[in-house]
Protein backbone atom coordinates (compact mmCIF):
# COMPACT_ATOMS: atom_id res chain seq x y z
CA UNK A 1 0.00 0.00 0.00
CA UNK A 2 2.52 2.61 -0.10
CA UNK A 3 2.90 3.07 -2.96
CA UNK A 4 -0.08 4.95 -2.74
CA UNK A 5 1.55 7.36 -0.25
CA UNK A 6 1.61 10.73 -1.94
CA UNK A 7 4.33 12.56 -3.29
CA UNK A 8 5.88 15.56 -2.12
CA UNK A 9 4.13 17.94 -4.39
CA UNK A 10 0.73 16.72 -2.89
CA UNK A 11 1.95 17.40 1.12
CA UNK A 12 -1.51 17.75 3.36
CA UNK A 13 -3.26 14.91 1.38
CA UNK A 14 -3.61 12.09 3.49
CA UNK A 15 -2.73 8.87 2.00
CA UNK A 16 -5.20 6.68 0.81
CA UNK A 17 -6.18 3.86 3.30
CA UNK A 18 -6.87 0.31 2.76
CA UNK A 19 -10.62 0.80 3.02
CA UNK A 20 -10.98 3.38 0.56
CA UNK A 21 -9.28 2.12 -2.44
CA UNK A 22 -10.90 -1.15 -1.95
CA UNK A 23 -14.24 0.62 -2.01
CA UNK A 24 -12.77 2.48 -4.90
CA UNK A 25 -11.44 -1.04 -6.70
CA UNK A 26 -15.33 -1.99 -6.48
CA UNK A 27 -17.00 1.15 -8.16
CA UNK A 28 -19.13 -0.51 -11.10
CA UNK A 29 -22.21 -2.38 -10.78
CA UNK A 30 -21.14 -5.80 -11.37
CA UNK A 31 -18.73 -4.45 -8.48
CA UNK A 32 -15.33 -4.70 -10.60
CA UNK A 33 -14.49 -2.73 -12.87
CA UNK A 34 -12.55 -3.12 -16.34
CA UNK A 35 -9.05 -1.43 -15.92
CA UNK A 36 -6.66 -1.48 -19.00
CA UNK A 37 -2.97 -3.01 -18.05
CA UNK A 38 -0.85 -3.95 -20.76
CA UNK A 39 -0.67 -7.57 -20.91
CA UNK A 40 1.43 -10.34 -23.04
CA UNK A 41 -1.56 -10.54 -25.04
CA UNK A 42 -2.23 -6.61 -25.25
CA UNK A 43 -5.49 -6.71 -23.80
CA UNK A 44 -8.04 -5.07 -21.17
CA UNK A 45 -8.15 -7.61 -18.02
CA UNK A 46 -10.83 -7.64 -15.53
CA UNK A 47 -9.80 -5.64 -12.07
CA UNK A 48 -9.49 -7.79 -9.23
CA UNK A 49 -13.06 -8.26 -7.10
CA UNK A 50 -12.98 -6.97 -3.55
CA UNK A 51 -13.03 -9.98 -1.73
CA UNK A 52 -9.81 -10.74 -3.52
CA UNK A 53 -7.88 -7.52 -2.60
CA UNK A 54 -9.04 -7.78 0.90
CA UNK A 55 -7.97 -11.59 0.57
CA UNK A 56 -4.29 -10.35 -0.44
CA UNK A 57 -4.11 -7.94 1.81
CA UNK A 58 -4.33 -9.72 4.86
CA UNK A 59 -2.18 -12.80 3.11
CA UNK A 60 0.55 -9.77 3.11
CA UNK A 61 0.27 -8.30 6.36
CA UNK A 62 0.86 -11.78 7.77
CA UNK A 63 3.75 -12.33 5.17
CA UNK A 64 5.53 -9.67 6.29
CA UNK A 65 5.12 -9.23 9.99
CA UNK A 66 6.04 -12.96 10.24
CA UNK A 67 8.87 -13.70 7.90
CA UNK A 68 9.77 -10.86 5.48
CA UNK A 69 12.21 -7.94 6.65
CA UNK A 70 10.61 -4.17 5.74
CA UNK A 71 13.43 -3.59 2.95
CA UNK A 72 11.56 -5.80 0.58
CA UNK A 73 8.11 -4.54 0.92
CA UNK A 74 8.06 -3.39 -2.12
CA UNK A 75 9.00 -6.39 -3.58
CA UNK A 76 6.64 -8.26 -2.08
CA UNK A 77 3.67 -5.75 -2.85
CA UNK A 78 4.42 -5.63 -6.56
CA UNK A 79 4.36 -9.21 -6.73
CA UNK A 80 1.16 -9.73 -5.24
CA UNK A 81 -0.75 -7.38 -7.70
CA UNK A 82 1.18 -9.00 -10.50
CA UNK A 83 -0.55 -11.79 -9.27
CA UNK A 84 -4.16 -10.43 -8.76
CA UNK A 85 -3.76 -9.02 -12.83
CA UNK A 86 -3.38 -12.26 -13.92
CA UNK A 87 0.43 -11.31 -15.44
CA UNK A 88 2.42 -14.36 -16.56
CA UNK A 89 5.75 -12.20 -17.00
CA UNK A 90 7.82 -10.19 -14.20
CA UNK A 91 10.29 -7.84 -16.23
CA UNK A 92 13.76 -7.27 -14.87
CA UNK A 93 16.33 -4.85 -15.22
CA UNK A 94 18.40 -7.79 -16.58
CA UNK A 95 16.65 -9.35 -18.91
CA UNK A 96 18.30 -12.56 -17.98
CA UNK A 97 16.34 -12.67 -14.55
CA UNK A 98 13.05 -11.77 -16.13
CA UNK A 99 10.80 -14.34 -14.81
CA UNK A 100 7.59 -16.07 -16.56
CA UNK A 101 5.21 -18.16 -14.73
CA UNK A 102 4.38 -21.73 -16.29
CA UNK A 103 0.73 -22.81 -17.25
CA UNK A 104 1.09 -24.90 -13.72
CA UNK A 105 2.10 -21.91 -11.56
CA UNK A 106 5.75 -22.55 -11.81
CA UNK A 107 8.06 -19.71 -12.32
CA UNK A 108 11.37 -20.06 -14.38
CA UNK A 109 13.43 -18.05 -16.47
CA UNK A 110 14.10 -18.43 -19.93
CA UNK A 111 17.01 -19.40 -22.37
CA UNK A 112 16.49 -16.58 -24.78
CA UNK A 113 18.30 -17.67 -27.73
CA UNK A 114 20.03 -20.44 -29.44
CA UNK A 115 23.77 -20.37 -28.45
CA UNK A 116 25.95 -19.36 -31.76
CA UNK A 117 29.29 -21.34 -30.41
CA UNK A 118 27.80 -24.44 -29.68
CA UNK A 119 30.66 -26.69 -32.10
CA UNK A 120 33.38 -24.58 -29.88
CA UNK A 121 32.02 -26.09 -26.88
CA UNK A 122 31.57 -29.59 -28.37
CA UNK A 123 34.99 -29.27 -29.94
CA UNK A 124 36.60 -27.97 -26.99
CA UNK A 125 34.87 -30.65 -24.39
CA UNK A 126 36.18 -34.03 -27.65
CA UNK A 127 39.41 -32.39 -27.21
CA UNK A 128 39.78 -32.55 -23.82
CA UNK A 129 38.13 -36.14 -23.75
CA UNK A 130 41.62 -37.19 -26.19
CA UNK A 131 43.78 -35.60 -23.96
CA UNK A 132 42.34 -37.76 -21.15
CA UNK A 133 42.28 -41.37 -23.41
CA UNK A 134 46.13 -40.64 -23.68
CA UNK A 135 46.13 -41.01 -20.18
CA UNK A 136 43.76 -44.05 -20.09
CA UNK A 137 40.53 -42.08 -18.41
CA UNK A 138 37.05 -42.03 -19.69
CA UNK A 139 35.20 -38.99 -19.58
CA UNK A 140 31.38 -39.22 -19.24
CA UNK A 141 28.74 -36.14 -20.40
CA UNK A 142 25.32 -35.78 -18.31
CA UNK A 143 22.77 -33.53 -19.73
CA UNK A 144 20.92 -32.32 -16.11
CA UNK A 145 17.33 -30.86 -16.71
CA UNK A 146 15.65 -27.75 -16.90
CA UNK A 147 12.55 -26.77 -15.84
CA UNK A 148 10.82 -26.14 -19.07
CA UNK A 149 10.55 -29.63 -20.23
CA UNK A 150 9.09 -31.13 -23.55
CA UNK A 151 6.27 -31.46 -25.70
CA UNK A 152 3.21 -32.16 -23.04
CA UNK A 153 4.54 -30.57 -19.94
CA UNK A 154 3.52 -27.30 -18.45
CA UNK A 155 4.35 -23.89 -21.01
CA UNK A 156 5.25 -21.03 -21.42
CA UNK A 157 3.15 -17.50 -22.06
CA UNK A 158 2.31 -17.21 -25.31
CA UNK A 159 4.63 -16.26 -27.92
CA UNK A 160 7.79 -16.77 -25.33
CA UNK A 161 10.32 -18.96 -26.75
CA UNK A 162 13.09 -20.97 -24.78
CA UNK A 163 15.85 -22.38 -26.53
CA UNK A 164 17.46 -24.41 -23.42
CA UNK A 165 16.31 -28.06 -24.98
CA UNK A 166 17.33 -27.13 -28.13
CA UNK A 167 20.82 -26.34 -26.93
CA UNK A 168 21.09 -29.25 -25.37
CA UNK A 169 19.96 -31.71 -28.29
CA UNK A 170 22.54 -30.06 -30.44
CA UNK A 171 25.40 -30.13 -28.01
CA UNK A 172 24.75 -34.14 -27.19
CA UNK A 173 24.16 -34.84 -31.27
CA UNK A 174 27.77 -33.14 -31.26
CA UNK A 175 29.64 -34.64 -28.82
CA UNK A 176 28.09 -38.66 -29.53
CA UNK A 177 29.10 -37.98 -33.24
CA UNK A 178 32.38 -37.44 -32.18
CA UNK A 179 32.49 -40.19 -30.15
CA UNK A 180 31.88 -39.07 -27.08
CA UNK A 181 29.81 -40.74 -24.05
CA UNK A 182 26.97 -38.66 -22.88
CA UNK A 183 23.83 -39.91 -20.45
CA UNK A 184 20.55 -37.22 -20.94
CA UNK A 185 19.08 -37.44 -17.43
CA UNK A 186 16.35 -35.72 -18.93
CA UNK A 187 15.22 -39.14 -20.80
CA UNK A 188 15.49 -40.58 -16.81
CA UNK A 189 13.12 -37.86 -15.49
CA UNK A 190 10.73 -38.54 -18.74
CA UNK A 191 10.37 -41.86 -18.53
CA UNK A 192 9.54 -41.31 -14.48
CA UNK A 193 6.54 -39.78 -15.80
CA UNK A 194 5.28 -37.40 -12.96
CA UNK A 195 4.33 -33.83 -13.55
CA UNK A 196 7.77 -32.21 -15.28
CA UNK A 197 7.74 -29.69 -12.44
CA UNK A 198 7.52 -31.94 -9.72
CA UNK A 199 10.81 -32.21 -10.03
CA UNK A 200 11.72 -28.38 -9.65
CA UNK A 201 11.08 -25.80 -7.02
CA UNK A 202 8.20 -23.76 -7.75
CA UNK A 203 9.90 -20.91 -7.23
CA UNK A 204 13.93 -21.67 -8.25
CA UNK A 205 15.26 -23.17 -10.79
CA UNK A 206 17.17 -26.34 -9.07
CA UNK A 207 15.43 -29.55 -9.26
CA UNK A 208 14.61 -30.97 -6.22
CA UNK A 209 17.25 -33.57 -4.20
CA UNK A 210 14.48 -36.09 -5.05
CA UNK A 211 14.96 -36.02 -8.55
CA UNK A 212 19.03 -35.82 -8.25
CA UNK A 213 19.20 -39.22 -5.58
CA UNK A 214 16.79 -40.25 -8.80
CA UNK A 215 18.85 -39.36 -11.47
CA UNK A 216 22.32 -40.68 -9.22
CA UNK A 217 20.23 -44.29 -9.29
CA UNK A 218 20.40 -44.66 -12.96
CA UNK A 219 23.80 -43.17 -13.06
CA UNK A 220 24.28 -46.14 -10.77
CA UNK A 221 23.61 -49.24 -13.40
CA UNK A 222 25.06 -46.82 -16.43
CA UNK A 223 28.25 -47.18 -14.98
CA UNK A 224 27.67 -50.99 -13.89
CA UNK A 225 26.86 -51.83 -17.20
CA UNK A 226 28.56 -49.41 -19.10
CA UNK A 227 32.44 -49.46 -16.80
CA UNK A 228 32.75 -52.71 -15.36
CA UNK A 229 31.81 -50.94 -12.05
CA UNK A 230 30.58 -52.92 -9.15
CA UNK A 231 28.34 -50.22 -7.47
CA UNK A 232 25.69 -50.75 -4.76
CA UNK A 233 22.44 -49.63 -5.78
CA UNK A 234 21.18 -50.15 -1.97
CA UNK A 235 23.42 -47.10 -1.16
CA UNK A 236 20.87 -44.83 -2.99
CA UNK A 237 17.69 -46.69 -2.79
CA UNK A 238 14.94 -43.80 -1.75
CA UNK A 239 13.92 -46.66 0.82
CA UNK A 240 17.28 -46.73 2.82
CA UNK A 241 17.12 -42.69 3.75
CA UNK A 242 14.76 -40.32 5.67
CA UNK A 243 12.84 -37.66 4.23
CA UNK A 244 12.44 -34.46 6.37
CA UNK A 245 10.43 -32.16 5.01
CA UNK A 246 10.85 -27.98 5.85
CA UNK A 247 7.45 -26.60 4.74
CA UNK A 248 7.62 -23.36 3.25
CA UNK A 249 11.16 -22.35 4.25
CA UNK A 250 12.71 -21.93 0.44
CA UNK A 251 12.20 -18.59 -2.17
CA UNK A 252 13.96 -19.69 -4.69
CA UNK A 253 15.78 -17.51 -7.49
CA UNK A 254 12.54 -16.52 -8.85
CA UNK A 255 11.11 -16.06 -5.83
CA UNK A 256 13.16 -13.30 -5.30
CA UNK A 257 12.34 -11.22 -7.61
CA UNK A 258 8.55 -11.32 -7.48
CA UNK A 259 8.18 -11.82 -3.70
CA UNK A 260 6.20 -14.88 -1.60
CA UNK A 261 2.81 -13.46 -2.65
CA UNK A 262 3.13 -13.83 -6.40
CA UNK A 263 3.71 -17.79 -6.04
CA UNK A 264 3.83 -18.76 -2.62
CA UNK A 265 7.17 -21.11 -0.91
CA UNK A 266 8.63 -24.03 -1.24
CA UNK A 267 9.38 -26.73 0.52
CA UNK A 268 12.93 -28.77 0.90
CA UNK A 269 12.98 -31.91 1.71
CA UNK A 270 16.13 -33.20 3.49
CA UNK A 271 17.33 -36.71 2.86
CA UNK A 272 19.58 -38.53 5.54
CA UNK A 273 20.54 -42.33 4.84
CA UNK A 274 19.27 -45.11 7.37
CA UNK A 275 22.83 -46.79 7.47
CA UNK A 276 26.22 -45.95 8.75
CA UNK A 277 28.46 -43.40 7.17
CA UNK A 278 31.81 -41.95 7.54
CA UNK A 279 33.39 -38.87 5.39
CA UNK A 280 35.89 -36.33 5.11
CA UNK A 281 34.78 -33.28 3.12
CA UNK A 282 37.21 -30.67 2.63
CA UNK A 283 36.68 -27.21 0.74
CA UNK A 284 38.60 -24.17 0.68
CA UNK A 285 41.15 -25.08 3.75
CA UNK A 286 38.24 -26.36 6.08
CA UNK A 287 37.53 -30.36 6.73
CA UNK A 288 34.27 -31.66 7.90
CA UNK A 289 34.92 -35.36 8.97
CA UNK A 290 32.06 -37.47 10.17
CA UNK A 291 28.56 -38.70 8.92
CA UNK A 292 26.51 -38.29 6.27
CA UNK A 293 24.79 -35.16 7.93
CA UNK A 294 27.85 -33.68 9.63
CA UNK A 295 29.92 -33.42 6.78
CA UNK A 296 27.79 -33.34 3.65
CA UNK A 297 24.87 -31.83 5.16
CA UNK A 298 24.86 -27.89 6.03
CA UNK A 299 21.71 -27.31 8.03
CA UNK A 300 22.82 -24.15 9.43
CA UNK A 301 21.57 -22.88 6.12
CA UNK A 302 17.83 -23.67 7.19
CA UNK A 303 17.88 -20.98 10.31
CA UNK A 304 18.20 -17.87 8.30
CA UNK A 305 14.74 -15.96 8.42
CA UNK A 306 14.75 -14.03 5.83
CA UNK A 307 13.61 -16.31 2.68
CA UNK A 308 15.42 -13.17 0.80
CA UNK A 309 19.04 -14.17 2.23
CA UNK A 310 18.40 -17.55 2.48
CA UNK A 311 19.72 -20.60 0.39
CA UNK A 312 18.13 -23.46 1.62
CA UNK A 313 18.87 -25.36 -1.50
CA UNK A 314 23.01 -25.46 -0.34
CA UNK A 315 21.76 -27.49 2.74
CA UNK A 316 23.27 -30.57 0.39
CA UNK A 317 27.04 -29.83 -0.09
CA UNK A 318 26.80 -25.71 0.95
CA UNK A 319 27.38 -24.01 -2.13
CA UNK A 320 29.15 -23.47 -5.50
CA UNK A 321 33.22 -24.32 -4.56
CA UNK A 322 36.14 -23.81 -7.59
CA UNK A 323 37.33 -27.42 -6.12
CA UNK A 324 36.02 -29.82 -2.75
CA UNK A 325 37.03 -33.12 -2.13
CA UNK A 326 34.95 -35.88 -0.13
CA UNK A 327 36.56 -39.32 0.75
CA UNK A 328 33.89 -42.04 1.75
CA UNK A 329 36.22 -43.87 4.43
CA UNK A 330 33.43 -46.79 4.78
CA UNK A 331 34.11 -47.45 0.72
CA UNK A 332 38.07 -47.48 0.45
CA UNK A 333 37.47 -50.02 -3.01
CA UNK A 334 35.26 -47.31 -4.83
CA UNK A 335 35.91 -45.47 -7.85
CA UNK A 336 37.56 -42.54 -8.04
CA UNK A 337 35.39 -39.61 -9.78
CA UNK A 338 36.08 -36.62 -10.76
CA UNK A 339 32.73 -34.40 -11.59
CA UNK A 340 32.84 -31.43 -13.41
CA UNK A 341 30.04 -29.65 -12.68
CA UNK A 342 27.48 -26.50 -11.76
CA UNK A 343 24.62 -25.60 -9.29
CA UNK A 344 22.65 -28.57 -10.06
CA UNK A 345 25.56 -30.43 -8.68
CA UNK A 346 25.03 -28.74 -5.31
CA UNK A 347 22.29 -31.78 -4.24
CA UNK A 348 23.65 -34.50 -6.83
CA UNK A 349 27.09 -35.00 -5.69
CA UNK A 350 26.38 -36.33 -1.62
CA UNK A 351 24.62 -39.20 -3.09
CA UNK A 352 26.99 -39.87 -5.71
CA UNK A 353 30.02 -39.93 -3.08
CA UNK A 354 28.23 -43.01 -1.45
CA UNK A 355 29.34 -45.18 -4.05
CA UNK A 356 33.01 -43.67 -4.51
CA UNK A 357 35.92 -44.07 -2.27
CA UNK A 358 37.38 -40.36 -3.20
CA UNK A 359 34.67 -37.69 -4.97
CA UNK A 360 36.50 -34.53 -6.63
CA UNK A 361 33.99 -31.72 -7.56
CA UNK A 362 35.07 -29.20 -9.84
CA UNK A 363 33.38 -26.11 -11.08
CA UNK A 364 35.09 -24.37 -13.84
CA UNK A 365 33.16 -20.92 -13.99
CA UNK A 366 35.00 -20.31 -10.15
CA UNK A 367 38.03 -22.59 -10.70
CA UNK A 368 41.48 -19.74 -11.96
CA UNK A 369 44.35 -22.62 -11.40
CA UNK A 370 45.47 -24.48 -14.01
CA UNK A 371 43.05 -27.16 -14.04
CA UNK A 372 44.72 -30.61 -15.59
CA UNK A 373 47.26 -29.96 -12.69
CA UNK A 374 44.41 -31.11 -10.46
CA UNK A 375 43.94 -34.18 -13.07
CA UNK A 376 47.04 -35.29 -12.74
CA UNK A 377 46.93 -35.30 -8.95
CA UNK A 378 43.60 -36.99 -8.51
CA UNK A 379 44.19 -39.70 -10.95
CA UNK A 380 40.43 -40.62 -11.47
CA UNK A 381 39.26 -43.72 -13.10
CA UNK A 382 36.09 -41.50 -14.40
CA UNK A 383 35.54 -38.10 -15.35
CA UNK A 384 32.03 -36.87 -15.15
CA UNK A 385 30.54 -33.45 -16.33
CA UNK A 386 27.33 -32.71 -15.14
CA UNK A 387 25.72 -29.59 -17.07
CA UNK A 388 22.41 -27.60 -17.58
CA UNK A 389 21.69 -26.87 -20.87
CA UNK A 390 21.98 -22.87 -19.44
CA UNK A 391 25.79 -24.10 -18.58
CA UNK A 392 26.17 -24.42 -22.21
CA UNK A 393 26.45 -21.06 -23.08
CA UNK A 394 28.94 -20.56 -20.59
CA UNK A 395 32.77 -20.42 -21.93
CA UNK A 396 33.83 -20.87 -18.51
CA UNK A 397 32.87 -23.63 -17.92
CA UNK A 398 35.03 -25.37 -21.12
CA UNK A 399 37.79 -23.68 -19.87
CA UNK A 400 39.66 -27.75 -19.67
CA UNK A 401 42.85 -26.36 -21.06
CA UNK A 402 42.45 -28.68 -23.81
CA UNK A 403 45.97 -30.71 -23.67
CA UNK A 404 46.41 -33.01 -20.04
CA UNK A 405 50.04 -32.14 -18.92
CA UNK A 406 52.03 -35.37 -19.24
Amino acid sequence: WGQFVPADDYAGMAPASKAEMLTAASAGAAGSRTVPVRMSAAEPVEAPAPEELEALSTQADETINSALDTSHLFIQLYGGVQRLLGRRILEDVDEEHTVYKLSDGSLTFINAEPVDNLSERADAYLRFQDALGEKGIPLLYLQAPQKIGGEGTPTLPPGVTDYGNENADEFLARITAGGGSALDLREVLAEDGQLWTSYFFTTDHHWKPEAALLCVQTLVEYLNENYDMDLDPALTDPENYTAAVYEDIFLGSQGKRTGALYAGMDDLTVLTPNFETDFTHTYYVQNHEGSFEECLLFLDQLEESDPFQANPYTVYSGGDYAFSRITNHLNPDGPRIMILRDSFGCVFTPFLAMHCSDLSIVDLRYFYDYFPTYVNWVQPDLIIMLYTPGNLANEMAFDFFSEIDH
